[in-house]
């Protein structure tokens, strides 16, 4: 009976063992994902703020040339 008993012991350790280290395994990959998921929040952040920056100067930039296109309308007007 003991002699029964020995590898039926040492195959639960190694299932118990072999549970913990796919856990681990898990645990990493999850901490991985993490990690990418706040490396790619970062970088969709400073797309973000670019964009923005952008989208205010393209607003400028209109906002310029539609007085000067209203200055150009005034002075065509005058000359002929």
């Amino acid at each position: 009976m003991l002699q029964q008993t020995i590898p039926l012991v040492i195959l639960l350790a190694a299932i118990f063992a072999g549970i913990f280290l796919n856990n681990k395994k898990a645990d990493d990959l999850k901490a991985d994902f993490q990690r990418e998921i706040a490396r790619l929040d970062d970088k969709i952040d400073n797309v973000s703020a670019k964009l923005e920056v952008i989208q205010a100067d393209l607003r400028q930039f209109y906002h310029l040339s539609g007085k000067h296109e209203g200055r150009l309308d005034a002075i065509e007007k005058r000359l002929g």
